[in-house]
């Protein structure tokens, strides 16, 4: 008998196991719900534990695969969470948040739901959307990205598939604001605002660190400050805090480290971190007029529960940005200025939090934050002269730093009634230089020189009344006031919600938001005498918007979900140049603003947003998306004009599939597509004969925006490939950007031979070979 046991052993290997573990809190509150009911399935697989009297629980030797929890508790409304990765490498660490159910019917027993249309965040009502970090992967196109995963989502346009940047609704990318761990920062992209002012090139955010997160897209809660168009709120994940982990990854984009674990085994403190090296030389033939970009980044998260006393947190996040691109050799190759340009661009980002939370009398939770943040680029660009020597003809440098503390209470009066308020201040220090010519090979002017310090104070509270189960009521006021010219806000938001029949609910949300326009707009200059300058600019107050939204929610099935949602923009207050079309509405990129503007422009968004999404079940998942985009604007001129961003329709296919392999699935096989069709940004029309005199591009602006470069489409693709040993798990990855190399990038640029304007158009594949192994 002993020799047929051993015979056993060795002919079926063991199946890799670990632990599901975490705590179970109230949602409002985040006090621990002791005796909540855990139950973890998959097929015929089904264990359940009980969370202990500090609302944790600990489910052990669960194999790997995918699995759904379910969660219950007296009184609370259940929670089913599907899609649950357990991979051999690392435990699973969870934090389950429960809503207090105001039904006061007993005997009733509610079927748990999965609902990621509902946010962490319990304030908000529509236009929101949780995320995970394994969707970033798991999305073709996502290359571990939020930005880039969040193209997929409804009302949102992608610009090109080598920018993140993000059109919501119609707006400027620089619209949508940035937060992480409950913080506003600086925008945190690789290459930040190089090609588009609100966007990057790739996430400085290391996919090891980024737990679930929100997205939203417009009538956020009220303490969502500074922000037009939609809001990024990011949360990192803490270390596991009782055995440590290691892992590598190294790709075609870069070099990954990381690691987590306790300080001390056995106490509750950890740390978790990862560092990042650009590893693009291997793609320098796939990158258009020989660019390279080189950046590396590293993020770390340092967590110290200290009982009674709460938790306090210290997180950092940098990155360096190094681009740029030589003049071609040859003169008889110049067809155009850039040819003879020698292009330069730096970046480099620094942001450090520090972070406590405090739980009072189990009904009140305080989380108290210090931030230091720092943001600075540089951009030149010199034309290469016959003679061999360079000319300067356009030259940024701008440095950002913030410094920033805000508190924020929730308090739970009862089952029914909530409050979330809070108050943040923030100082900016500045220092900027911006020189221009107004045509290349001409000298630059400089436009702007400042340094000095302003800053903003935010103030908000917001209300959520749930009079029963199937209606509920949120509203509140946010304020800000900028320093810089004592500039004040008041923005009421509101928002309900109407369940009925059996998964079927019905939204609507009004939100009056604000934004601060990007500094060097505020430090424009000129000279009136000799030694004297005036910044007309300095007295522009916030642009503003109201943005109403009706949301239709139906769950068809328990894994499939329909959303339509019709939303109005107004906005008003825009900084426009008096009898002109210029408007910042049309922000993209602009170092340089060298006009006098006022607040005398608005704007209008409106559209349709459909989404159907089948949450990942029985190994395969999909998202369909479209939306109806109309942005139009009122100019200085007081006539209206198409917008950049009236893009007119997106539209995004998204599946995926798994297939599990091996004689205890410990491997698993994922196939994940993407299409996406999307109208072309729009543009002026170019004037050929002044093109010709002045040897550059001109446009007909009394016809702006009136064309449109092409539509586009493209696809993207990403396999991966997991195999999970006893002590050990690694991933292939393959993900690919625009693999059928689709034209995506649309620019107008004057020949010099051929005396034209011509569009120019580029599509490249945008690669991303990896493997990862975590130990």
């Amino acid at each position: 008998m002993p020799s047929l046991l051993l015979i056993c052993t060795l002919t079926f290997p063991q199946s890799p196991v670990r632990t599901i573990r975490g705590t179970i809190v109230d949602q409002n509150s985040e006090i621990p719900l002791p005796g909540a009911t855990v139950g973890v399935r998959s097929g015929s697989f089904f264990r359940g534990v009980i969370a202990d009297h500090n609302g944790a629980f600990r489910v052990e030797e669960v194999p790997v695969g995918r699995y759904t929890i379910e969660v219950r508790f007296i009184g609370y409304e259940p929670r089913r969470i599907p899609e649950v990765l357990v991979s051999s490498s690392r435990p699973v660490i969870l934090e389950i948040r429960l809503q207090e159910s105001v039904s006061e019917i007993e005997g009733v027993v509610v079927k748990a739901q999965v609902r990621k249309d509902i946010p962490i965040n319990q304030m908000a009502v529509l236009s929101a959307r949780t995320f995970t970090v394994e969707e970033t992967r798991r999305y073709a196109g996502g290359f571990d990205d939020p930005g880039r995963m969040a193209a997929s989502f409804a009302g949102v346009a992608g610009g090109s598939p080598n920018d993140n940047a993000l059109s919501i609704r119609g707006n400027s990318p620089k619209g949508l604001l940035w937060r992480v761990e409950g913080v506003a920062v600086p925008n945190p992209n690789h290459f930040a605002g190089m090609l588009v002012e609100g966007g990057g090139i790739l996430s400085l955010l290391s996919a090891q660190l980024l737990n679930n997160s929100d997205f939203y897209t417009g009538a956020f809660p009220v303490e969502y400050g500074n922000g037009l168009s939609g809001v990024f709120d990011m949360n990192l994940r803490a270390g596991d805090n009782e055995k440590r982990g290691w892992g590598v990854q190294i790709g075609t984009l870069g070099i990954d480290g990381f690691g987590e674990g306790p300080f001390v085994k056995g106490k509750n403190a950890s740390y978790i971190f990862n560092y990042r090296y650009s590893t693009t030389a291997l793609l320098k033939g796939l990158i258009p007029e020989g660019q390279l970009p080189v950046f590396q980044d590293l993020s770390f998260k340092l967590n110290f529960p200290a009982g009674k006393a709460g938790t306090f947190s210290l997180w950092g996040i940098g990155g360096l940005d190094q681009n740029g691109s030589e003049p071609l050799a040859d003169s008889s190759e110049w067809n155009s200025t850039w040819d003879q340009t020698r292009y330069i661009w730096k970046g480099k980002t620094g942001i450090l939090g520090a972070k406590h939370k405090f739980i009072h009398s189990g009904t009140t939770a305080i989380q108290t934050s210090l931030t230091a943040a720092s943001s600075q680029f540089s951009d030149s660009k010199e034309l290469y002269r016959p003679n061999g020597t360079y000319s300067e003809y356009e030259y940024a440098d701008q440095l950002t730093s913030m410094l920033s503390f805000s508190s924020v209470m929730t308090h739970k009066f009862s089952k029914k009634l909530s409050n979330r308020t809070g108050i943040v201040l923030s100082r900016i220090a500045y220092d900027i230089t911006i020189r221009s010519a107004d045509t290349p090979g001409e000298p630059s002017v400089q436009y702007g020189s400042e340094n000095g310090a302003t800053g903003t104070m935010q103030g908000f509270s917001q209300f959520k009344w749930a009079m029963n189960r199937n209606f509920s009521f949120s509203g509140g006021l946010h304020s800000m006031l900028f320093f810089l010219n004592n500039a004040v806000t008041l923005e009421p938001r509101a928002g309900m919600t109407y369940k009925f029949l059996s998964g079927n609910s019905v939204s609507l949300a009004y939100g009056n938001h604000s934004q601060i326009e990007p500094l060097p707009v505020y430090f424009y200059g000129y000279e009136t005498v000799p030694g004297e300058s005036i910044n007309p600019n300095l007295g522009l107050s916030p642009s503003r918007s109201n943005h109403f939204v009706l949301a239709y929610n139906r769950l068809l099935t328990e894994n499939l979900r329909l959303t339509a949602e019709v939303y109005y923009q107004h906005l008003y207050n825009i900084p426009v140049k008096p009898d002109d079309f210029y408007s910042l509405v049309n922000f993209k990129k602009e170092y340089v603003v060298k006009d006098s503007l006022s607040n005398q422009g608005e704007g209008t968004n409106r559209g349709i947003d459909l989404t159907v999404e089948r949450f990942l079940n029985k190994n395969y998942y999909y998202l369909i998306t479209g939306s109806l985009i109309d942005s139009k604007y009122l100019a200085g001129d007081h006539k209206t004009y198409r917008t950049r961003w009236d893009y007119g329709y997106v539209l995004n296919f998204l599946a995926g599939r798994e297939f599990l392999m091996g004689r205890n699935s410990d491997k698993i096989l994922g196939i994940n597509g993407r299409l996406v069709f999307q109208g072309g940004e729009r543009t002026h029309p170019v004037d050929q004969e002044r093109s010709q005199l002045v040897q550059d591009v001109v446009y007909d602006y009394s016809r702006a925006w009136e064309e449109r470069f092409p539509n586009t489409f493209y696809i993207d693709f990403t396999v991966t490939f997991r195999i999970n040993k006893l002590k050990y798990s690694s991933v292939w990855g393959v993900q690919i950007k625009n693999m059928l190399l689709e034209k995506s990038i649309f620019y107008h640029e004057f020949n010099t031979t051929g005396q034209v304007v011509e569009v120019k158009s580029e599509g490249f594949i945008f690669p991303n070979i990896s493997y990862k192994i975590e130990f």
